[in-house]
């Protein structure tokens, strides 16, 4: 090694014995001619597996071995290849492999997810999704942004906008899905717009959308395509019996926007909830998903997949993080043409557009609003307790005389 790694001439170093180098010469030989550190390189690079000991050797003497070294796979047939270990000339071209073994980061823009948490987050975001139906028919996907606030697209609401349907002809429809075992379809809850003031704002789309062109054109700020709608009576404050009471949410609430923005990046993951075709929930995810904003970030890109009746669909980050409203697709139909991208509205710029018409703090108020801390005891109508065979456990008992406890007259007060 000291031959070969560091050009050193063994009979400069005194010997102990006829064919014997004293490790104590060496030391004393190397840090006399100023050669500590390239001595622990060239070691830490042939002894891979011995990095971490020698780190620590390193910093016992005070020295700081630079974070470059490239572990090649053991049956490296490459010329140069020494015991697994490529040999460069140029030892700043090195990376250092992992301390408990050769595991690397490759995509700065993949994300490591706690695995509770995201199913936790996905649990939340599936009650604030709701199926638009015209008519008795599906047209769109919408979603809560406050306890009586839905948002879609303006193209799934423009025929009641403008005529000829009326906002009684509207239903939206939460909880639409299939079951764990996939084969019981849950009905859902029905919702209806406001009788009066149902249409809080609302944004035409651009006849951009609708032609086909190479580029991304910068769209009107005006048009973004999206319909802020106000509910009969707060699908947000509805109580879910599912018997979450001692371990979730007890209300429906709302989706919420995050206050840091989000940049866009190419090939980031991008998730959509919604109900394409009309079909029960479903989340369509692609992990190298964004292509590209346009310049006045008023409309992104991807290759995730959708249908019709997606429109009006929230688009989240792979942390669930709301950052765009599906829109539209490629509007190339041409049966040679494989179609390239769908198109959603970033959430920032229909944030900002409502405060430049003085109306986001309608939104930030929806955002902040604050859900009760007490249930009606008529709610626990659908709530039933079974008893196993036998009657009440112990444990049982306890849990049950809690409940008792916490009603009070008239109520059931959550602590």
């Amino acid at each position: 090694m000291l031959i070969t790694g560091l050009n050193i001439n063994i009979d400069d170093i005194p010997q102990t014995g006829r064919f014997s180098i004293d490790v104590r010469e060496v030391i004393r030989w190397v840090e006399k001619e100023e050669q500590t550190l390239d001595l622990l390189q060239f070691a830490r690079r042939r002894k891979a597996n011995r990095a971490k000991l020698l780190n620590e050797f390193a910093q016992q003497l005070g020295v700081v071995l630079p974070t470059d070294i490239t572990i090649q796979p053991s049956n490296a047939t490459s010329p140069s290849a020494i015991g697994g270990i490529t040999q460069l000339s140029n030892a700043a071209s090195f990376s250092t492999p992992s301390q408990d073994g050769l595991q690397r980061k490759i995509r700065d823009i993949g994300s490591i997810l706690n695995v509770v948490q995201w199913k936790t987050q996905l649990e939340e975001v599936e009650r604030h999704i709701c199926r638009v139906e015209i008519n008795g028919q599906a047209v769109g996907t919408g979603f809560l942004l406050g306890p009586d606030i839905v948002i879609t697209c303006y193209h799934v609401m423009e025929r009641v906008i403008n005529g000829p349907d009326v906002k009684e002809d509207v239903i939206l429809r939460f909880d639409y899905k299939l079951m764990g075992d996939g084969k019981t379809l849950n009905a859902g809850t029905m919702y209806q717009l406001a009788k009066d003031d149902w249409l809080i704002d609302f944004s035409y789309y651009s006849q951009l959308d609708r032609f086909v062109h190479e580029d991304m054109a910068e769209r009107d700020c005006h048009e973004l395509d999206y319909a802020l709608l106000r509910t009969d009576g707060k699908p947000g404050e509805e109580w879910l019996s599912d018997m979450a009471i001692y371990t979730g949410p007890l209300w429906r609430k709302h989706m919420c926007i995050s206050q840091k923005g989000q940049d866009f990046k190419n090939d980031m993951p991008l998730y959509i909830m919604h109900h394409p075709d009309g079909d029960p929930l479903t989340l369509t995810q692609d992990t190298s998903a964004v292509i590209r904003v346009n310049n006045n970030k008023t409309r992104v890109r991807y290759r995730t997949n959708t249908e019709y009746g997606s429109s009006g669909s929230p688009c989240f980050t792979i942390n669930w993080e709301l950052i765009a409203i599906h829109q539209s697709g490629d509007p190339d139909f041409h049966p040679s043409h494989k179609p390239e991208y769908n198109q959603g509205v970033p959430i920032a710029i229909v944030l900002a557009l409502l405060e430049k018409r003085g109306k986001k703090h309608l939104l930030e108020e929806a955002q902040n609003y604050h859900y009760p801390t007490s249930i009606p005891l008529t709610d626990l109508s659908s709530v039933q307790f079974t008893l196993p065979e036998g009657g009440m456990s112990a444990e049982v008992r306890v849990l049950f005389s809690v409940f008792l406890e916490k009603c009070k007259p008239g109520r059931l007060v959550l602590q």
